[in-house]
């Protein structure tokens, strides 16, 4: 199966931050937070850090389901990632990650983790 991330939106989400993330609890309470961190790891996986998320995290924990915003109000163009997330505070990626944030952002706490996205839907915006 070919990937659902192509060249031009991973293009477009390197032009175009933040993003939005929407969340829900198990019980079904929605939340939706900026990311400023989202990057395309792959052709079917997008990631984000979590440095102060509290309602994400908790509800990434109980609910993987995530939707990704980014839009572009001037070109009225966007996109729409939908996935299930997994939550990593350890590992390669985490550690990588940790790594990176405090030699580009030194005044940024140290990560609480990183969620990565399976994408298993992408609509266009616009």
């Amino acid at each position: 199966m070919a990937g659902l991330i192509t060249d031009e939106m991973k293009a477009f989400i390197e032009a175009n931050r933040p993003s939005m993330v929407a969340t829900a609890s198990k019980s079904g309470e929605p939340n939706a937070s900026p990311k400023r961190s989202i990057r395309v790891m792959d052709e079917n996986h997008l990631m984000f850090v979590d440095t102060s998320s509290p309602k994400t995290r908790a509800n990434i924990q109980e609910n993987p389901r995530v939707c990704v915003v980014l839009l572009n109000a001037d070109a009225h163009k966007g996109y729409q990632f939908k996935g299930d997330a997994e939550y990593l505070c350890e590992g390669a990626l985490y550690e990588k990650v940790v790594e990176n944030t405090a030699k580009n952002f030194p005044n940024l706490p140290k990560p609480y983790g990183v969620v990565k996205i399976r994408v298993d839907q992408v609509f266009e915006i616009g």
